[in-house]
């Protein structure tokens, strides 16, 4: 049977419609189905209308990564982030899309595991042509970076700080100050015991640091740190050896997410039948909708995720439009919503 183009010459696979099938459906040259499909170039509307009417009669779609060859950009940016199972993380993702793919960028999700270095993913990225990459609770080393700086792909760091990163890695982060508040909540209910849950693998951030400083300003004991997995279990079985013994139990806990946090209060109510907040003052981070459950009532600190994320897309495309700009550090402030895991003195609901 002769091959009238329409197939993969020795096979029944469909041929993919191309530009050049699209180009002579129009009666357009090449250039002009490009530039119909290439955000701010010029093109005549009428030229515009006629490639997108064969287009869609063809079914063409275009190839973004061919035409990044040509034009180097692909329109891509990687999210790279160290962990999805937290409702906190999943917001920033689905928030982030949105965002970029209202500025016509798609986006490419790594999601990296506790055996995989960042460094890995971020370098599997780069392989994908991207023109940018915003990184949550994920940070390069210093080889990484040099290594997207060379290439001319920014970085942006989202909800969080280093102070030792390259100077032309931008970051949007919230005020670490939040954590002294924290502290003075915990020091109002009258607390002595503190324990900071971080996450395993992280230095401490700014709240932490604040958290702990403001309590030990204050007389109480020194903050004991903790290092967990970003889940519920890894929070309740460290709560649960924590809580064993009576003379040296914690009586105020600010952990790094709010599901760490539920992990916690479960560990003291179920499986040592402390009350909380009589017993035990707890804050978490992320403000989720599990934290207002009736079941939970958790005080979170509440972030501006829209805030953050509004700003670190606005500032990854001004980097990737214009390269030599200096990198921006943008910092928000955030808010503690009490409920019922602190101050004692107010009823909690049943």
């Amino acid at each position: 049977m002769p091959n009238d183009g329409s197939r993969l010459p020795g096979t029944s696979k469909p041929r993919r419609v191309s530009a050049l099938d699209v180009a002579r459906l129009a009666g357009v040259s090449r250039s002009a189905v490009s530039r119909t499909y290439t955000p701010g170039a010029v093109v005549a509307a009428q030229t515009r209308a006629r490639v997108l009417r064969a287009a869609e009669a063809l079914g063409y779609r275009p190839n973004l990564l061919a035409r990044g060859l040509i034009t180097s950009r692909t329109g891509l940016i990687a999210i790279v982030l160290a962990n999805l199972n937290s409702p906190f993380f999943s917001e920033f993702v689905s928030r982030l899309t949105v965002e970029l793919r209202g500025r016509t960028l798609r986006t490419l999700l790594l999601v990296t595991q506790p055996d995989q270095p960042t460094d890995e993913a971020l370098r599997e990225a780069l392989d994908y042509s991207i023109d940018g990459a915003i990184l949550i609770s994920a940070r390069p080393s210093p080889e990484v970076a040099h290594a997207y700086s060379q290439a001319g792909v920014p970085i942006v760091l989202l909800d969080q700080r280093d102070a030792d990163i390259a100077p032309d890695i931008a970051m949007v982060w919230t005020d670490g100050r939040i954590g002294v508040d924290v502290a003075r909540i915990m020091r109002r209910d009258g607390r002595r015991r503190p324990v900071a849950m971080i996450g395993a693998g992280r230095a401490p951030g700014d709240e932490f640091l604040a958290f702990a400083e403001e309590m030990r300003a204050a007389g109480a004991e020194p903050c004991r740190w903790r290092e967990v997995a970003l889940d519920y279990q890894a929070a309740h079985d460290t709560a649960d050896t924590l809580f064993a013994d009576p003379a040296t139990r914690p009586d105020a806990i600010f952990a790094a997410t709010d599901l760490m946090a539920i992990g916690a209060l479960d560990a003291a109510r179920l499986a040592h039948g402390l009350s909380v907040p009589r017993d035990l003052s707890l804050v978490g981070i992320g403000n989720t909708p599990a934290a207002a459950w009736r079941s939970q009532r958790l005080s979170s600190v509440r972030l501006p995720i829209a805030g953050l994320v509004h700003h670190a897309v606005a500032v990854l495309i001004d980097r990737i439009n214009t390269p030599d700009a200096a990198a921006p550090r943008i910092w928000l402030e955030c808010v503690i919503e009490e409920r019922g895991t602190t101050n004692p003195g107010v009823e909690r609901d049943a």
